[in-house]
């Protein structure tokens, strides 16, 4: 499947905080000795990945290797959704780097760039669901993109904004541990109604609430334990407002997934939510781990539409 002459890795240097760039000679010699001679294109700014993807797809590429963190994965699915002349058409696999690294502990052998090369020259495959959704940009206008991992909206937007500003020096656990600790202390509560599947389901002044297609996001929190990338439904978790210390036992017990049984927190499962905001507070969109927008928004499940390499058997 992974040959020259139809696969494309698509590359940020930029990702880890740079160290992409910095170790780009030792990095490009792991992947094409397990690989081969692949074609590598680097992008230059944010956006640049889903371009990139598009241009391979119109050159001939039939999988495209996305070498980056959740924001890269995130773009060049994009491009796949948006340019692949049909489901499943156009492959996708990982090579990790970044600060997260959430939507990686849902595939085979991605502990590191090195190891996942070599999982990927002997790849299994399979059609996955991918999420859509309709959202106000910061300036409120209107935009729609794909999703591969999680979207969150509440105090996961404010986290974004700080993980962006942090030293990323301390890994990506500590940094999204850090920012999250920052942004509930500084979080200003937004009224949100929840409609799923055409039913409205509760209204709640919230910390935050995950709209799922993976599992993890926030550098390793377990979000949904039971979520499936391949089942045709998300999986909606509402983080009600509580107090300050069953906010902190509630978001220790998300690193084991063991976070649901929680009096503030509900869990639902559909395939369309509509999220609308009661009030003026704001709440920020983190979409695959990049702060792009706010709601009001509305999310649908895309099944079996993209092609993914080495998911683990246990979350299709």
């Amino acid at each position: 499947m992974i040959s020259p002459e139809t696969t494309t890795i698509i590359a940020n240097p930029r990702a880890a905080a740079g160290r992409v760039e910095r170790e780009w000679d030792e990095i490009v010699r792991a992947v094409r000795g397990a690989l081969g001679d692949l074609m590598i294109v680097r992008t230059q700014r944010a956006g640049h990945a889903e371009q990139l993807a598009a241009e391979a797809i119109a050159a001939g590429s039939t999988c495209l290797l996305s070498l980056g963190g959740d924001g890269t994965h995130h773009e060049v699915m994009n491009g796949i959704v948006a340019h692949q002349p049909g489901p499943g058409a156009v492959a996708m696999g990982v090579l990790p780097a970044g600060t997260g690294g959430d939507f990686r502990k849902l595939l085979v052998g991605t502990q590191d760039i090195p190891t996942a090369a070599r999982a990927l020259a002997t790849a299994e495959q399979a059609l996955v669901d991918v999420g859509w959704m309709e959202f106000l940009s910061s300036g409120g206008e209107r935009r729609e993109r794909h999703f591969l991992n999680m979207v969150s909206f509440g105090v996961g937007g404010l986290v974004d904004e700080y993980v962006e500003r942090a030293p990323k020096h301390l890994g990506g656990k500590i940094t999204f541990l850090a920012a999250t600790l920052a942004a509930f202390i500084s979080y200003r509560h937004a009224t949100v109604r929840l409609t799923i599947d055409g039913a409205e389901v509760g209204e709640w002044t919230v910390n935050n609430i995950n709209v799922c297609n993976g599992r993890y996001s926030g550098g390793g929190m377990l979000h949904a334990p039971m979520a499936r990338l391949a089942d045709g439904l998300f999986e909606i978790i509402v983080y009600e407002r509580s107090s300050r210390f069953a906010d902190a036992r509630t978001m220790r017990k998300m690193y084991k997934g063991t976070h649901l049984d929680a009096p503030s927190v509900h869990h639902f499962r559909g395939a369309e939510v509509v999220a609308e905001l009661v009030g003026t507070r704001k709440a920020l969109l983190d979409i695959d781990g990049e702060p792009l927008g706010r709601i009001p928004a509305t999310f649908r499940v895309v099944p079996s539409v993209l092609r993914l390499l080495n998911p683990r058997s246990d979350v299709l």
